[in-house]
Order: structure tokens, then sequence, then C-alpha cells
């Protein structure tokens, strides 16, 4: 995929957390459920959350790209604010 958006497995369960790895030193935790399909995709309520993630990636990465946002060790500093919308 073209985006940082990655899930994270809790041992012997079917929840998953997700979230964006914007470097080796930065991760965005988003939020998270039970994965009972095959794909997230196939479930509204995470579909929805990894929606938000990825417009925040696409967000972030625009704003990196256009020298308004820095990401700095294990900070990201400048332009840290935006709004999204998820339909």
């Amino acid at each position: 995929m073209r985006d940082n958006l990655c899930a994270i497995p809790i041992e012997f369960s079917r929840l998953r957390l997700y979230a964006l790895r914007i470097s080796d030193r930065i991760l965005i935790v988003g939020n998270g459920g039970i994965k009972d399909k095959r794909t997230y995709n196939e479930i509204s309520e995470l579909m929805y959350f990894t929606d938000i993630l990825v417009e925040i990636d696409r967000n972030l990465r625009n704003l990196i790209k256009r020298n308004l946002t820095f990401i700095e060790g294990k900070n990201l500093s400048g332009k840290l604010s935006f709004e999204i919308e998820i339909k």
C-alpha cells in the first residue's frame, strides 16, 4: 500500500491495534478492535478507524513534503494541525 498504516496484532487474540509508522523513531497509535473477518475492509468499525489514520498520514506527508512539518529524531515539529474529513 502507499500509506504507513500497520496493524499490531495482540498475541492469542483477534484484537488489532492500528498505527502509523512515521519513522524508525515515531509511531502514532490509533484505535482498534476485534478483527473477525479476513480483512479490516470487511468490518465497518475498523475501516472507519483505519480511514482516519490514512488521512492523518496523507496530511502529515503532504506537510512534510512542503517543508511545513519536520521530523527531528523522536519529534514532529512545525505545522501539526489540519482537518480531516471521513466519509
